[in-house]
């Protein structure tokens, strides 16, 4: 990562992605295991309206070929792994004539901040207290 991504860094933000996804089924799937991991990055991280519905927490709104675009995945590639993932319960998704949502069905899980190991800062602030 470039050092002039930080203050583009701070303004997005991150996903979390857990160590032991090395033991997923699809992570020695190259297609799959992008595409599930840009799904991350680009999941709604908060509700936000959309033409008139509204996209929720952990749901990404686009098409195929958008998908295609975005991961250099061609639209039969990124069908393939659609399908794996949600053969597998990773995701849901529903398609129109116009676009398609899917969402993450354990987003809450893989990426809710109450998860996060607070300790070492809890400890590096007490520690300050008594110097």
């Amino acid at each position: 990562m470039q050092d002039t991504n930080i203050e583009e860094n701070k303004t997005w933000g991150f996903v979390k992605l857990w160590r032991s996804i090395k033991n997923w089924e699809w992570y020695t799937c190259p297609n799959t295991s992008h595409l599930f991991i840009h799904l991350l990055l680009t999941a709604n991280y908060i509700d936000k309206p959309w033409r008139g519905s509204v996209i929720e927490r952990g749901q990404y709104v686009g098409s195929l070929a958008k998908l295609g675009i975005e991961t250099g995945l061609s639209v039969s590639q990124v069908r393939t792994s659609l399908d794996r993932l949600m053969h597998s319960n990773e995701i849901v998704r529903y398609s129109t004539n116009n676009y398609t949502v899917i969402t993450i069905v354990k987003y809450d899980l893989y990426q809710d901040a109450d998860t996060l190991d607070r300790k070492p800062i809890a400890n590096r602030s007490q520690t300050n207290r008594n110097n």
